[in-house]
């Protein structure tokens, strides 16, 4: 009996390796007929996109195909691109999973791309979806008719949420390249011990966590230094210990969301700044002109360092920014009280 349960195992196992796509088709459409004669190139990052591209083909009557065979699900990028292989100004393009199996694309005529098909694109639409919502929620929190105690205590209900949602999602595909893409960039969500449980250890990451372990929710500043304009070091821990909170923020005049960002944090120091609140801003721009332009094109009053060494920057390394604006909300003592909180959670925190 135990023979034809074992071999009635190993043929539904058997018919579901038969059954599983062996290649990709990707087959794109287009509501537009500007972009004829371009060519669509898949990566997996966009700095890959110029020199190692994974596939490509060319627009042609507003559609577009590509065949080929993913050994493994890998989070790509698909751009349309001009001659020069650079996106065009339309900035048309998307991230998705390139794994086996048919993947649709469609471009409309506002130039959103949207992709579809195979089981990790609908995971990622899952966990898009995720991040999408959560800024809604909380800004339904804040507007409640509440004591600001019950919206903090409601926001912090709401991040825990969050976290166990995307945590329940990704966790079935934890050693997949795209689920360790997912958990780079939440990864600022979650304590170590929270993030033991999303990344495989392996002896990389156990060596690095012991010589250096993730600036996570919880840890302290320490001796944290960047230069100001005038080329004076400022050590982090000289600001932050003279405010109830200081928020880390790192930004640079070239980032569009950074931009977007201003007039919120500007409304809150505004309303917050002195003894309980600060800003320090960290800029990841290269140029000095750039840098100092933007700071006076938009009146920024708060706290701002650069090396002026772009991605290089060293405090993107110790603190591992994977994208900017990136921030850190941290208390007198330095400790790190949150991780990229939305312009809500920001004002629900300092309300208290």
């Amino acid at each position: 009996m135990k023979k034809i349960i074992f071999s009635a195992l190993a043929m539904l196992m058997l018919m579901a390796c038969n059954q599983a796509p062996k290649s990709y088709k990707i087959t794109g459409t287009l509501d537009t007929d500007e972009f004829n004669g371009n060519w669509v190139y898949v990566a997996e990052t966009l700095r890959k996109l110029a020199t190692e591209p994974i596939d490509s083909t060319q627009i042609v009557d507003g559609r577009f195909e590509m065949k080929g065979i993913a050994t493994e699900p890998l989070m790509s990028v698909v751009v349309i691109t001009d001659e020069n292989r650079q996106m065009t100004e339309q900035g048309v393009g998307a991230y998705f999973i390139l794994e086996n199996g048919d993947i649709k694309m469609h471009v409309d005529t506002a130039y959103t791309m949207t992709v579809e098909g195979t089981d990790f694109n609908r995971v990622y639409a899952e966990y898009d979806s995720i991040i999408m919502s959560y800024d809604g929620v909380c800004a339904e929190i804040g507007e409640r008719d509440m004591t600001n105690t019950e919206k903090f205590e409601g926001i912090v209900e709401a991040r825990k949420n969050y976290k166990e949602s995307l945590k329940d999602l990704i966790l079935p595909y934890v050693s997949t390249q795209p689920a360790k893409k997912f958990v780079k960039d939440i990864k600022h969500l979650y304590t170590n011990e929270e993030l033991a449980v999303l990344m495989p250890v392996d002896t990389a990451v156990m060596a690095r966590s012991v010589e250096q372990p993730y600036m996570a929710v919880g840890s302290y500043l320490s001796d944290e230094a960047t230069p100001n304009a005038a080329g004076d070091t400022i050590r982090w821990m000289d600001i932050v210990s003279q405010h109830d909170y200081t928020l880390i923020d790192f930004w640079a005049s070239w980032c569009g969301p950074c931009m977007r960002s201003m007039p919120g944090l500007k409304e809150l120091y505004a309303e917050h700044a002195g003894e309980h609140f600060e800003i320090i801003g960290i800029s990841l721009d290269k140029n000095r002109d750039n840098w100092l332009g933007a700071i006076e094109r938009l009146d920024l009053k708060w706290v701002q360092l650069s090396n002026l060494l772009f991605w290089d920057e060293p405090m993107v390394k110790r603190f591992e920014i994977p994208f900017i604006p990136s921030t850190m909300l941290v208390n007198r003592e330095g400790e790190i009280i949150i991780r990229n909180p939305n312009h809500d959670e920001l004002k629900i925190y300092l309300a208290k």
